[in-house]
């Protein structure tokens, strides 16, 4: 018995119909049953007629006997079909996982994989729903369980006053530096809301997941259960296991360093991958021996 926390049911589908020349939705199988009865019935019916005659050189008589048969025989024969119809839903992927076995299209040893291969892989879970973190770590929201300290108060009203208009910000830029560096040391859920925020933005509608070095972004629809409940996986030692694509490693980095110019066309390609790069190292949810993977499936399965 497989315990999801997510499935993308269209790849699987999408996948076993490259497999099976068609997709594969539900199975039929059927039963017959023959029952057979026979009556037998009907009348015999015989007449029989004496008589005789007497003559003077004999005397002789005769029998007549007649015999009418009515009789039936009936065969009752009654068939039943039964079909049963089962839908394959979430048993598709253990259909999907055995076609891949067959085919040696799985690897599950996770030594030079490399990009688009379909891996199976395992390990302790942790959660990453950025929403969820900047929505909770807002001042208004955050101020009802965690009171903001007197000291954050004064600097952020300074910094306000120091930014009030573009020459205040050239006098003092320094002093603005100051402020902001002190906010950030002694703020960190000040910082982690707009780190949040950020990761929201290149992480649209996505819980990222990490399983070992693998780093996976998962489609919030494809689901199977609530934010609360997701963020509990966390706190388990289970091994959950991941089916999924191979889309990168991240062994090359995508941060140009200062002597380096991009052109247009790679600033407009590259730069929200870059700057998923950076978000992700500041987290620490990813290093230079991860592998960015497209899910198909996230689940615990006791063996």
């Amino acid at each position: 018995m497989k315990e999801y926390i997510y499935l993308d049911t269209e790849l699987v589908n999408s996948y076993l119909a490259q497999l099976d020349e068609g997709v594969l939705s539900k199975m039929i199988t059927g039963s017959s049953s023959t029952n057979t009865n026979q009556e037998d019935g009907g009348n015999e019916i015989k007449n029989t007629t004496k008589g005789g005659v007497q003559a003077y050189f004999a005397n002789g008589g005769h029998e007549y006997s007649k015999t009418e048969i009515d009789k039936y025989s009936s065969v009752y024969s009654q068939n039943n079909s039964e079909l049963i119809e089962t839908a394959l839903n979430d048993y598709s992927l253990d259909i999907l996982l055995d076609k891949l076995r067959e085919r040696n299209l799985l690897q599950d040893s996770d030594s030079n994989w490399e990009d688009g291969e379909m891996i199976l892989s395992s390990g302790k879970l942790n959660v990453f729903n950025f929403s969820q973190i900047q929505k909770s770590t807002v001042p208004d929201v955050l101020a009802n369980v965690h009171p903001e300290d007197l000291e954050i108060t004064r600097l952020k009203n300074e910094l306000e006053t120091l930014m009030k208009n573009n020459q205040s910000i050239l006098k003092h830029s320094q002093r603005i530096i100051e402020v902001r560096a002190n906010l950030q040391e002694i703020d960190p859920f000040g910082s982690l809301n707009k780190m949040s925020e950020f990761m929201d933005i290149l992480f649209p509608e996505t819980t990222l997941f990490n399983i070992e070095n693998l780093l996976i972004m998962c489609a919030n629809e494809n689901m199977r259960t609530n934010i609360p409940t997701l963020s509990l996986y966390s706190y388990t030692d289970r091994k959950f296991k991941v089916l999924g694509v191979i889309i990168s490693n991240n062994k090359k980095t995508l941060v140009p360093n200062g002597e380096d110019s991009w052109p247009a066309i790679k600033i407009a390609s590259e730069s929200p991958a870059a700057f998923m790069e950076i978000m992700l190292n500041s987290f620490e949810i990813s290093n230079n021996d991860s592998y960015f993977i497209k899910p198909i499936a996230i689940y615990y399965e006791k063996e």
